[in-house]
């Protein structure tokens, strides 16, 4: 007698993100390389009283955490997309999460499903990132080394490979996501894109964040702070002003 393999299982699309507050204006929230399940939560304290905050959980992290890591960008921005009310709100992506709430807002409007604003936070324009990249294929030592420079990544975990090797799999699918992602010439967004970037981030340049203006035939804003690649924590005046103006935007857009 033969077992029937059994295909993998598909994550349901209600379960893919994790609300934090309710509100009027949702705010879909996409984290960073290697971000835990509920990484941005604490960014509700800033938000406007109507807005509320879900944040989309990767497999690998939170209650997926038996899923295996993704290594495919568009197949990952599809469960997001899956997993969206039928009128998106706005979408918020940090870092590796800008690259996801881009190609999932773009998934949405040819869906005939546009967000209602962008907020790209850390990242240079898609159409500008690098070609090539192998530190997702590197020893495990200059992975750490990486996000040590980066910070963010708590020290404990850095000081032992023992640990940061636990997760290991989940940063370095992530860093495959974007080292092996090729922009796709296309229809420009609809929605304003409001841009956040720290002046010391040695990843990304006032040039190529000014590009993600081409992606957009709408509002473009930019927000600059003082700070290197992670400007999470702090900087309380910069977040308020970043979701008021998303919320502003959001309410207008049609």
């Amino acid at each position: 007698m033969t077992r029937a393999m059994s295909s993998p299982a598909r994550p349901d699309p209600v379960l893919v993100f994790d609300r934090h507050r309710g509100g009027d204006t949702p705010i879909h929230a996409f984290g960073y390389a290697g971000a835990n399940a509920g990484a941005l939560k604490h960014l509700t304290m800033h938000l406007p009283a109507r807005c509320g905050f879900s944040e989309f959980v990767s497999p690998g992290r939170g209650r997926r955490f038996r899923e295996p890591p993704a290594t495919s960008l568009p197949a990952l921005c599809a469960q997001a997309a899956a997993g969206l009310p039928p009128q998106a709100g706005i979408l918020f992506g940090y870092s590796l999460g800008a690259l996801l709430a881009y190609e999932t807002a773009r998934m949405l409007q040819a869906a005939g499903r546009p967000p209602r604003a962008l907020v790209a936070c850390a990242l240079n324009a898609p159409h500008r990132l690098p070609s090539d990249g192998s530190l997702h294929r590197g020893p495990l030592p200059l992975l750490r080394d990486h996000l040590a420079r980066l910070g963010g990544t708590p020290r404990e975990v850095l000081d032992d490979l023992s640990v940061l090797a636990c997760f290991e799999p989940t940063i370095r699918a992530d860093y495959q996501l974007i080292e092996s992602y090729r922009h796709a010439a296309g229809e420009p967004l609809r929605c304003p894109i409001i841009v956040m970037g720290g002046t010391r981030d040695a990843l990304t340049n006032g040039a190529d964040m000014t590009a993600w203006s081409a992606l957009t035939s709408g509002r473009f804003t930019e927000i600059w702070i003082d700070s290197g690649h992670f400007f999470l924590d702090g900087h309380a005046d910069a977040w308020r002003e970043c979701f008021e103006l998303a919320n502003s935007l959001a309410e207008t857009f049609a």
